[in-house]
């Protein structure tokens, strides 16, 4: 929910700085409004609540000028409210002017935005394959196999397959085709991120843990192991073989390039020590035949 008029002044804003500046003006103090402002990145992803900043003529995410009306806060011209917590696939956000009833949201493009708040993480990588550049999400299928106390996990989570073991259909299913805008972008120093088009609310198809092939969209980097590519995010890592992203439920995901320029992302999955999950993510390069039909 978002507020409006005066209240939103106080009430939507979640971040330090916001704070601060509530209270001074709640007690008449001086407000200093000279805080670091910093560029939205693709990586944020708590930006809801936060007072955002334009420079520039504002245009949205396909650089056509959009009409910005002005803010009415009491702390100064130029003060706008995120509404969305993360930017979408579309290189925008949207934003609504401060201390004003009954606004209407405008999406701006993110290098055009600035936010007081700490930097997300972003760590540099390195590739094998030539996987750098933007990447479509197509097709996803997923697994999970029957408890099997003498299974082989090592061999599972190094992406292996297990013909003996007998499949759970009701938790298996696909490949099927994605009708939803959701994009990886792996930059060239090996960091990435991943956006959507905002309809599964920055979540995409993937496991989370808890919910079969469900999980947030996550950021991160590709690092090289024993010559395979695989993705972590900044914080993530344990010890299985040098190359899990997670523990309890240990995640292994790798990254494959298909002769025919089709690039994979498997998570081989283990919960709880003996459930076996895998989920395959298939990919086409941005602009590309097959792409297409997910850009809706």
């Amino acid at each position: 929910m978002t507020s409006i008029g005066q209240g939103a002044c106080f009430w939507t804003t979640h971040g330090e700085p916001e704070r601060r500046e509530r209270l001074a003006m709640l007690f008449g103090e001086l407000v200093d409004l000279n805080d670091d402002w910093r560029t939205v990145l693709p990586e944020d992803e708590i930006l809801y609540g936060r007072v955002i900043r334009v420079e520039g003529t504002p245009c949205d995410g396909k650089g056509t000028p959009v009409a910005l009306p002005p803010s009415h806060g009491g702390l100064g011209p130029d003060r706008y409210i995120a509404v969305e917590r993360a930017p979408l696939v579309t290189g925008d956000l949207a934003i609504v002017p401060e201390g004003v009833d009954s606004p209407t949201a405008v999406r701006v493009r993110i290098d055009q935005l600035r936010v007081r708040q700490s930097p997300p993480e972003v760590r540099v990588g390195a590739f094998r394959q030539p996987v750098a550049g933007t990447w479509r999400l197509v097709r996803v299928g997923h697994i999970e196999l029957e408890y099997d106390e003498d299974a082989d996990i090592s061999a599972w989570l190094d992406g292996r397959a297990d013909p003996s073991a007998t499949l759970l259909p009701r938790y298996s299913a696909g490949p099927t085709d994605v009708d939803l805008r959701i994009e990886l972008t792996i930059r060239p120093d090996g960091s990435f991120y991943e956006l959507t088009d905002g309809r599964v609310d920055a979540e995409a198809l993937a496991y989370s843990g808890e919910d079969y092939c469900l999980g947030s969209v996550f950021h991160g980097y590709v690092f090289v192991h024993d010559g395979r590519d695989y993705l972590r995010s900044p914080d993530e890592g344990c010890d299985w073989g040098s190359v899990g992203r997670n523990m309890y439920p240990d995640i292994v995901e790798e990254l494959i390039l298909g002769p025919d320029n089709t690039l994979t992302r498997v998570q081989n999955v283990v919960d709880d020590g003996m459930y076996r999950i895998r989920v395959t993510l298939e990919y086409r390069r941005f602009g590309e035949p097959g792409a297409e039909h997910a850009s809706k």
